[in-house]
């Protein structure tokens, strides 16, 4: 059964800025918020000596109805978009609620916020200085287009700095430049093929740089493109006899690509 805060034995009434009422508990609040415990040592204006305090307060029904529920000892929501989201933690941030923000933060870098949009995980752990945040979520950014992702997320980045953002350039482009460094130095000239080895080294390195492969990745990507050569010799590296050992030198080679900011 879910909670409706309308508690008979409730000593506050919260009213939301679209005028929903919420029954609630002082020492649940003061608890949570210091805030809201600063705000409730003033005295309240009373309807009625038959109606507990009432405090209006900015936020919308439907972001107030989901921080309570994160403040109260009871079943707390799903969060499933960034707007809500959002909204909650702008709201903990600005009631001090410890408690809660600790658990949005955990929500922000879950697999499904982090796989929708990196980029927007980043942008908010930067504006609220959730620094192992953004820090996890750059990780995830490595693959993606900073500046196509960007404009759907224009709202979130303009609280980020300029610098936070260069960190994040500078993560791809140290990426690309070792996965350029290793395939180069995996592919060097030579053999029956070489005349193949410009066009190999460019669809690694491009194909690498754009997004995490593994072998049989690779294989697939070199077959599908015709790179792989039935070459007699079986010296060549690109070759059927060596590309899985050649391909195997060069995924090893990216363990040392930097991981985040």
């Amino acid at each position: 059964m879910i909670y409706s805060f309308d508690a008979g034995d409730a000593d506050l009434i919260l009213h939301s800025a679209d005028c929903k009422e919420f029954r609630v508990h002082r020492c649940i609040l003061s608890i949570a918020s210091p805030v809201f415990r600063d705000m409730l040592t003033f005295p309240q204006p009373h309807e009625s000596t038959h109606q507990p305090p009432h405090v209006d307060l900015p936020e919308t029904t439907a972001t107030l109805d989901i921080l309570l529920r994160y403040i109260y000892p009871i079943p707390s929501p799903k969060i499933e978009d960034f707007d809500t989201l959002s909204n909650v933690l702008i709201s903990a941030e600005k009631y001090q609620a410890e408690g809660v923000i600790s658990r949005l933060r955990t929500i922000l870098v879950s697999p499904h916020f982090l796989d929708l949009e990196p980029l927007r995980v980043y942008a908010i752990a930067c504006r609220w200085s959730f620094l192992e945040e953004a820090k996890f979520a750059s990780t995830h950014t490595a693959y993606i287009d900073l500046v196509k992702q960007g404009e759907g997320c224009m709202e979130d980045m303009k609280y980020m700095s300029g610098l936070d953002f260069h960190r994040l350039l500078v993560l791809q482009q140290a990426r690309r430049d070792t996965v350029q460094r290793v395939v180069t130095e995996q592919l060097a000239p030579g053999g029956c093929c070489s005349a193949g080895y410009k066009d190999i080294r460019k669809l690694l390195v491009e194909e690498m740089s754009r997004k995490k492969v593994d072998v049989s990745d690779c294989l697939l990507m070199l077959e599908t493109n015709g790179k792989v050569k039935p070459c007699k010799s079986g010296m060549c590296p690109l070759g059927h006899a060596k590309i899985e050992v050649f391909v195997k030198s060069v995924v090893n080679g990216l363990g040392e690509l930097p991981p985040s900011v």
